[in-house]
C-alpha cells in the first residue's frame, strides 16, 4: 500500500525514510514568522552573475550528495543575493531541516508555500499523490487551503486526518482550554 502524508513534510522526502519534527509553540511560531519577514530577501535581478550561479550549482550538487550542511550554506548565499526558484526554495528548506536550521526551514517553507499557491499549482496532480492509496493528513494549517483539502478529498482515496490539536475545530487555538469563544469569533482571547 503507498501512503502519502500531508504537512510540512515534502511527500518525495518522506518515502526515503522518518523525518521527525517538532511543531513549534504558537509564541514560538509568531517569532519566527516575524524574523522571516524581517529577513526575507528582496527579488534582484542577476543576470549574469557567475558567483549566484555558482553557488546555487554547488548548493545543487551538495543537496543531489546530501550533504545537507554544504547544501544549505550554498543555497542560502544564492538566495541571499537573488530570491530563489521553487524547485531551489525547496532545496533549501529541506537543506536548512536536516543540518540544524529550524527557523530557516519553516521560512523558506512558508515562501515556498506561497511561491507554489501564486503559481496555482495543484497538489492533487503531485506524482506522490497519484500514486497513494491512502492520504494521511497531519499538520495542515496554513500548508494548505480548504480549497485544496476539498480537491484532495475528491480524488477517491482513503484520508486519514491525525489530529494533534484542536485547531481544525477552533480555527485558531490549538488547545481551548474549556473556553468557547472560538465559536463567536474568539476576540479578545484570554489565552
Amino acid at each position: 500500500m503507498t501512503l502519502a502524508t500531508l504537512g510540512p513534510l515534502p511527500l518525495k522526502h518522506l518515502r526515503r525514510g522518518k523525518v521527525r519534527r517538532r511543531e513549534p509553540s504558537c509564541g514560538r511560531l509568531q517569532e519566527m514568522r516575524t524574523k522571516a519577514a524581517k529577513n526575507r530577501p528582496r527579488p534582484r535581478s542577476v543576470a549574469g552573475s557567475t558567483e549566484v550561479s555558482r553557488a546555487l550549482e554547488r548548493g545543487r550538487a551538495a543537496y543531489q550528495a546530501r550533504q545537507w550542511r554544504d547544501a544549505f550554506e550554498s543555497l542560502a548565499t544564492a538566495d541571499r543575493a537573488a530570491t530563489l526558484a521553487g524547485d531551489d526554495l525547496e532545496r533549501l528548506a529541506w537543506s536548512a531541516a536536516l543540518s540544524g536550521h529550524d527557523d530557516e526551514q519553516i521560512a523558506a517553507l512558508e515562501r515556498l508555500y506561497q511561491v507554489r499557491l501564486e503559481a496555482g499549482e495543484n497538489l492533487a496532480a503531485h506524482p506522490a499523490i497519484a500514486a497513494a492509496e491512502v492520504l494521511n493528513f497531519h499538520w495542515v494549517t496554513e500548508f494548505q487551503s480548504p480549497e485544496s483539502i476539498g480537491g484532495l478529498l475528491k480524488l477517491d482515496k482513503l484520508v486519514v486526518w491525525t489530529l494533534h490539536d484542536q485547531r481544525p475545530m477552533t480555527g485558531g487555538c490549538h488547545y481551548s482550554a474549556g473556553c468557547g469563544r472560538y465559536a463567536e469569533g474568539c476576540l479578545p482571547c484570554p489565552q
